[in-house]
This record gives C-alpha cells, structure tokens and sequence, in this order.
C-alpha cells in the first residue's frame, strides 16, 4: 500500500473524488464508486475517512489529529454508460494503492480518462442510426421495414443532437424522438404495408434504460436503498418517457389518418 511522507493531503482528496467521479458519471454502481475513493484515501494511516456517493452527488471527508478535516462535495450531472472508463480508473487506483505509481501520477492520469472521448461522434450517431434496422433485420423484418427503421434512427440522432443544443432534459427528448417516430412508422405502414410493431420495437430499444436497472438492483442488494431508489425511479421516468411518447404518436396518427389497425 502506498505511504507517502509529507503528502499533499488536498490532492488526495481530488484524486479520490476525481476517481469517483469518473467512475458515477460512466455508469458504475454506487458500492463500488464508495470502495474505490476509500481505497485511494485508505494509503495514508487516516483517523477518520468517510465517503458518501448517491446517483447524483459525491460526499468525501477526511480528518486526523495532525491535519485539518477535508470535506468535498461533488455534483454529478450528466450520467452515462462507458464501462472502459470504469475499468481504467479501476486499474489507476490499483497501480496507486499497490505503490507503483506516485499521486501526482495517478492524479494526472485521471484527469486524461475524464477527458478521453473513446469514439467520434459522427461514430457513435452512426452507430445509433443502425441500431433501428439492425433490431429489425433481427426479428425478421423485410428490407421495406429495415429501411423505415432507418430512417427513423436518423430521426433519433437529429432530434438528440437539436435536444442538446437547446438544453432540454432527456425526458423530452425521449418522448419527441418516439412520437415522430411512431407517427413515421404508421404513416408508412399506410403507405407500403410497413409492420408497426417491428419499427417501434427496433427504433425504442436503444432507448430502454437496461442498465439503470441493473445498476439500482445492484445498489439494492449492497444495502444502498437511496441510491437504488433513486435509479429505479430514473429509469422508470426514461420508461415512462417512451411509452408516453409512442401513445401520443399513435395518437396523433390515428387523428391525422382517421383510424388505422394495428
């Protein structure tokens, strides 16, 4: 374990915190986040460390008879899944408490996690954009199906990207995205016999919170109920969002066309 004469004891606090960070913002669950800060703060003979990590926020304090108590508070909040991230910090927090890098290091090291963006955005719009008719071509759907698909991931990436521009929350995004999108799909079912389900379906799912479930699960079992609380009730309001916005779609289809079957 790494002992340090003469410490900066306020960079070990950013490191540990920084480390956290990274580690709530890309996805990890709240048990392990807490292990890690302690485990960073854990390599100085501390009388007293404490870390506090919630979905949205970071508390972290440390205190002993030779120093000033330490407290920082850190606001988390943008969230998202990049378990790569995770696992780098994972392996800087270890290579640190194991003695073979030295804090500056670790600190400097983690700051360039932060700021790595491990994919191109043009990359991961196209990704999104394929995601649709990928689902579709999956469940057996035919190529006129795969197509509208399609089109409306690109619907899904223009109206994320107009979403962020403007500021909007993510419910609103969720629920514009997947009313066009399924007033698309009904309009071209009327068109060319397009299967409705099959593109609703395909086009939703990269939207479906799975792993915020998984994560407020996780929680729940280690014991953090606020935490998991906390996730379910985000992922109910992605759900919710969906859902909202399919029924307002159809809805607003069935008025324009005059009733359809689904």
């Amino acid at each position: 374990m790494a002992t340090v004469e003469n410490v900066d004891y306020r960079l070990l606090m950013d490191t540990a915190v920084l480390a956290g960070e990274i580690m709530l913002r890309n996805g990890a669950e709240t048990n392990l986040v807490e292990e890690t800060i302690e485990k960073i703060l854990k390599t100085q003979k501390m009388k007293h460390i404490e870390a506090v990590v919630m979905t949205t926020n970071i508390t972290a304090t440390m205190s002993d008879a030779d120093i000033n108590p330490i407290t920082v508070v850190r606001r988390i909040k943008e969230r998202d899944t990049n378990l790569s991230k995770i696992q780098l910090v994972h392996e800087i927090s270890t290579q640190f408490c194991n003695g073979k890098i030295e804090l500056t290091e670790a600190f400097h090291e983690l700051k360039k996690i932060k700021k790595h963006k491990e994919y191109n955005k043009w990359l991961i719009n196209i990704s999104l954009m394929i995601i649709p008719p990928a689902f579709v071509i999956m469940l057996q759907g035919g190529w006129i199906d795969t197509v509208t698909a399609l089109i409306c991931g690109i619907i899904l990436v223009l109206i994320s990207k107009l979403g962020k521009k403007l500021q909007t929350n993510s419910f609103v995004i969720n629920l514009n995205s997947t009313a066009i999108v399924s007033m698309i799909a009904i309009i071209s079912n009327k068109l060319f016999q397009v299967n409705i389900d099959l593109v609703i379906i395909g086009t939703i799912m990269p939207l479906v919170p799975g792993v915020a479930i998984t994560n407020a699960t996780l929680d729940s079992l280690n014991g953090d109920y606020m935490s998991g609380i906390a996730k379910v009730l985000e992922a109910v309001i992605r759900a919710a969002s969906i859902a909202v916005g399919v029924g307002l779609g159809i809805g607003i289809a069935n008025l324009l066309l005059g009733g359809f079957a689904l």
